[in-house]
């Protein structure tokens, strides 16, 4: 059962991968754009004191203009810094990213600790999250690693997903177990209040 699920995974991560490379560039820009615009006007941005915030690569729905949004509104912005030693992520507070980003271990630039301390979990108002599909009731998948559904797990705030409509499915191999759902998904064309519980 476990290997069926575990097959299922790979399959909807190829599947939603191949969906989200086939955009184009600019068409994934014009998205971004959009999906930044609706982030930054809702509540939960709004009134955060703190949001946590994923450093976006490759084809994944741009965070540059919602980092630099949260930071003019003089929120605390903390982005991931991956421990794979302790399969840990950790959240770390940015000031300006073009300074305090490097490269990380996964090729996602991460917080320089020099400069980046940490904050606990308990800080952080808002989750900004990554995925590769997403179904309205708010399941999501990721590349595999587990790093934000152990996060999610031992954090009880809102989480909120950014995704390409092209990004939302109907169903997904879901694990209650460790599987950690999101509150809301914001798409390019919507605001998805995710059927949670």
């Amino acid at each position: 059962m476990q290997e069926d699920i575990k097959q299922l995974k790979q399959q909807a991560r190829a599947q939603a991968l191949s969906r989200r490379d086939a955009l184009a560039e600019d068409l994934r820009a014009e998205k971004s754009a959009l999906i930044a615009a609706r982030l930054t006007g809702i509540d939960a941005f709004r009134k955060a004191r703190c949001i946590f915030v994923y450093v976006a690569v490759r084809s994944e729905v741009h965070t540059c203009a919602i980092i630099q949004a949260a930071l003019r509104q003089g929120t605390t912005v903390c982005v991931p810094l991956i421990e794979p030693g302790i399969k840990r992520m950790s959240a770390c507070a940015i000031a300006d990213p073009g300074r305090d980003l490097q490269p990380g271990v996964l090729g996602i630039p991460e917080p320089d600790t020099r400069l980046c301390p940490k904050v606990e979990p308990g800080f952080i108002d808002l989750t900004v999250v990554p995925g590769l599909a997403f179904t309205p009731a708010g399941c999501r998948i990721g590349y595999g690693g587990g790093w934000y559904d152990r996060f999610l797990g031992e954090w009880l705030g809102t989480a909120c997903a950014l995704a390409f409509e092209e990004q939302i499915v109907e169903r997904l191999p879901f694990e209650p177990s460790r599987d950690r759902p999101v509150s809301c998904i914001i798409t390019d064309r919507r605001v998805i209040e995710c059927r949670t519980g």
